[in-house]
């Protein structure tokens, strides 16, 4: 079930990871004992890492999500020191909160809401690198990775005809976002969009597709927004209107 694992790490000397030792520690966190780490299909995601504050001027702060339909596969207890390179940290707090896919669904009459870009957000299509708020690709981006953990036989799957008519209906409103260069774990820095951007949809919209809208909204807090997403890229928090 969507899961959202916050980590708070002091290291053994003064040091900030970069974004490939980030992705380590995740495919540490949620592939041990699932099998080939290059076939295994990722089902989380992270935010880059960033600095406790003050009161802990060394620490770190990792953010992690799991989209799998079950549990993430993974055990807080014990859990007291992780290794990132050759750098032991110290695990000084472990916060693990979940929700499942039917409680991301609860229907609601939304026809508008922001989401803010806290990491360079882009997206792939067609071997292209594309550095647009699209609304469409986002949208389209969420329910691929939604119904990668929801079979297609549950009644939460999201049927194509329901993808086709919400993204032909959404529009992006306004929006203040800027360009970002960040480290994509392979020594080359890669731009995408930074900032908040509202998402709409006509007031005559039915309720079937508000919902699945609200719903895709909610969940972009966990499955972040367009391409390398495992890396860092396109990490997304959502504020909905029920205006």
């Amino acid at each position: 079930m969507p899961s959202q694992l916050i980590l708070r790490l002091h290291p053994t000397y003064p040091w900030r990871p970069n974004v490939r030792q980030a992705h380590g520690l995740a495919c540490s966190l949620f592939e041990a004992g699932l099998g080939d780490h290059a076939a295994q299909a990722k089902m989380f995601t992270l935010w880059p890492p960033a600095p406790i504050g003050a009161f802990d001027p060394d620490g770190i702060v990792f953010r992690f999500s799991w989209l799998g339909d079950g549990s993430p596969p993974l055990t807080l207890a014990g859990l007291d020191r992780v290794r990132l390179g050759n750098v032991t940290c110290v695990v000084k707090d472990a916060d693990l909160t979940t929700e499942s896919y039917s409680e991301l669904t609860m229907p609601s009459t939304a026809l508008s809401g922001t989401l803010t870009f806290h990491s360079p957000t882009y997206f792939s299509r067609d071997g292209r690198v594309e550095v647009l708020p699209d609304p469409r690709l986002m949208l389209a981006g969420y329910i691929r990775r939604w119904n990668a953990a929801v079979p297609e036989s549950s009644p939460l799957h999201v049927a194509d005809d329901m993808t086709r008519d919400l993204t032909r209906a959404v529009t992006l409103g306004d929006y203040e976002l800027h360009t970002m260069h960040m480290d994509s774990g392979y020594q080359k820095d890669r731009p995408g969009f930074v900032g908040s951007a509202e998402l709409r949809l006509p007031r005559e919209t039915s309720p079937g597709i508000r919902t699945v809208f609200t719903t895709l909204l909610r969940y972009s807090v966990y499955s972040g927004t367009g391409a390398q997403t495992t890396h860092g890229y396109g990490a997304t928090s959502s504020e909905i209107s029920t205006q």
